[in-house]
């Protein structure tokens, strides 16, 4: 297996000119891409792992913005930043280096006589290999999303499976988990919107391990799957709501309609009271989960109606959800 690109092979090939400053704790980085980018907040715009080559419009002036800047590359998963000697760049400050030690993150330098691109094509090179198998498992991703049922698509499961690493998709109003494991999501890290038919964000637990092209293809996938389990959710809550509140309102034959809605007569029905602190939250998580409860607002209060056989389900996803 080929070894992966580092740092420290930038900095050892002599045709690259190119010199640490600071950070040689992490010249065992491993770099993924090299990727010029002149934007005031290039972590916002790059990936994980990539290295960052600027002439040094995008770095800062003043010692505590110029930390600043540092914290935020490395926030950002980035394997480093090399600025070029063209005189562009502020004058570097003690605070940017220093941050740089602390954080182990590599500070480079490379001459004005080396184009930037010579780096790119070296990365580029060393990680062929890598963009081949990249290629194929995009092959892979589409004939998995081909061959998936209703349960696949709701866990993600062979998704995770596939690029190896946890996937989920979070409903940004209610927090519930659309796609993946956990009923719902209180602190979601690092999410990225999809465009679904309404707000969503997908959480990777590992996506410095994927390359921006197997991002947007996953994210292409994941925003169809999670549009199918939004819309079979969200009408099966609003259908479900104005059938019980019909029977609570005493609607004449509209008890024989919630219960044909089960699809089946049952032993016994069970009402369980408690309040939700977010909107929709509740009806959606039951409807993700396939249970056959249903939501009714009544007095303030989120009134759950249940089938006996699934009283105990209802009430482990209302633990799961911290109400009472």
């Amino acid at each position: 297996m080929q070894r992966q690109l580092t740092i420290s092979d930038i900095v050892a090939d002599p045709t690259l000119d190119t010199r640490l400053l600071s950070g040689a704790g992490g010249l065992h980085r491993v770099v993924s891409w090299a990727h010029s980018c002149e934007m005031s907040d290039p972590g916002r715009w790059m990936r994980p792992g990539e290295l960052l080559m600027t002439v040094g419009l995008c770095v800062p002036q003043g010692s505590q913005a110029q930390r600043e800047f540092i914290a935020s590359l490395d926030a950002a998963g980035l394997a480093g930043i090399t600025i070029g000697d063209d005189l562009l760049a502020p004058r570097l400050t003690k605070a940017l280096f220093d941050e740089a030690e602390r954080r182990n993150f590599p500070v480079l330098e490379t001459a004005h006589h080396v184009p930037f691109i010579a780096i790119s094509r070296m990365v580029a090179l060393s990680n062929a290999d890598q963009s081949t198998r990249g290629v194929l498992r995009l092959s892979r991703l589409f004939q998995t999303a081909a061959q998936r049922d209703h349960e696949a698509k709701r866990t993600g499961l062979p998704l995770s499976q596939l690029f190896d690493t946890s996937i989920r998709v979070i409903d940004d109003q209610t927090g519930c988990v659309l796609i993946g494991d956990g009923v719902v999501e209180r602190e979601p890290q690092r999410p990225r919107p999809l465009r679904t038919l309404r707000p969503t964000s997908l959480l990777l637990e590992r996506d410095e391990a994927l390359d921006s092209f197997a991002i947007l293809n996953l994210s292409q996938v994941l925003t169809v799957d999670a549009n199918e389990l939004l819309q079979s959710a969200l009408d099966r809550c609003s259908t479900a709501a104005s059938d019980l509140e019909q029977v609570l309102s005493r609607q004449p034959g509209a008890a024989e309609e919630l219960i044909e809605g089960w699809g089946a007569q049952n032993e016994g029905y069970r009402a369980i009271a408690t309040s939700s602190p977010v909107a929709q939250r509740l009806p959606l998580t039951l409807a993700l989960a396939g249970l056959q409860a249903v939501v009714a607002q009544v007095r303030g209060c989120e009134v759950v109606v249940a089938p006996s056989r699934e009283v105990e389900a209802t009430r482990d996803t209302l633990a799961a959800l911290g109400q009472a």
